[in-house]
């Protein structure tokens, strides 16, 4: 407990209970996992970024678009920057936030790489 100004006592909000902590850990750990693979497959070119696009798994919804763009082969650091500009997207934008238009515009550039 806590003593306010006046000389009440406040309780101290308690945080979350070691239940919910080691549930967000393995959820963000799933999370890791998942993008890793994701990642994985679009280097070896088993997966095309287009379909991440038009139907992204939710554990993508949070990654930004540099982090797994970079991972298309042929896209490197000024591909992206050339790509994202010209959509007029930001690398740190979110998957998850990017509306039907941009998806559709950032599928299409990505597309014209090859």
């Amino acid at each position: 407990m806590q003593r306010t100004g006046n000389g009440a006592r406040a309780e101290r909000p308690s945080g979350p209970s070691r239940a919910q902590r080691l549930e967000s850990l393995a959820r963000a750990n799933r999370v890791r996992s998942e993008r890793a693979r994701i990642k994985a497959a679009l280097r070896r070119g088993e997966l095309r970024a287009a379909a991440l696009l038009t139907d992204p798994p939710e554990c993508i919804e949070g990654a930004s678009l540099s982090e797994l763009l970079l991972a298309v082969p042929g896209v490197g650091q000024v591909r992206l920057r050339r790509v994202l500009n010209g959509c007029g997207l930001s690398p740190t934008k979110q998957f998850g936030r990017l509306t039907a238009r941009q998806r559709r515009a950032l599928a299409e550039a990505l597309g014209a790489l090859g």
